[in-house]
């Protein structure tokens, strides 16, 4: 064969492949959807107390000291309970405030121990010993009206 004949066979055999590459070809697309349905629990807490002169609100009990009659030192108690009635574990904390009026005399202290971040099972329910303790009183305490508020705070 003449290299002429070669060159011809050649030529036609690349155009044929070339032409057959550029109309040949595949494209891949694929998409996919999917939808989760969470539930997530309930975060909720009540406040519950049977003490003399404690009244609860919301998250919050309010206990108002009975009259005292003697000077000497002395407390009174005012447990309350903190009830988890959510469907998720909580963690609580506890903070107090005292308030005296007419301001003065004898100071009053919080009988509770700090309460921070104390685990509360879901359907769980804890006491806590709170109260008012207080030294020696005054004439400065004479007509005072004492209440100490908790509130409790619940985080997941």
């Amino acid at each position: 064969m003449s290299l002429r004949k070669v060159a011809s066979v050649l030529v036609g055999l690349g155009l044929v492949i070339g032409l057959m590459g550029a109309g040949i070809g595949a494209s891949f697309t694929d998409s996919a959807t999917a939808a989760a349905s969470i539930t997530v629990g309930t975060l909720h807490i009540n406040v519950t107390s049977t003490a003399s002169g404690c009244v609860t609100t919301g998250n919050s009990v309010a206990c108002t000291l009975a009259p005292i009659n003697a000077s000497a030192a002395g407390s009174a108690a005012f447990p309350f309970t903190v009830n988890n009635t959510g469907t998720i574990d909580a963690h609580i904390t506890i903070t107090s405030a005292i308030v005296a009026a007419p301001v003065g005399g004898t100071a009053f202290t919080d009988a509770l121990a700090p309460v921070t971040g104390v685990a509360l099972l879901h359907g769980a329910s804890a006491t806590f010993a709170g109260g008012l303790s207080w030294a020696e009183l005054v004439s400065g305490n004479e007509g005072q009206t004492i209440t100490i508020t908790y509130t409790i705070v619940a985080t997941a």
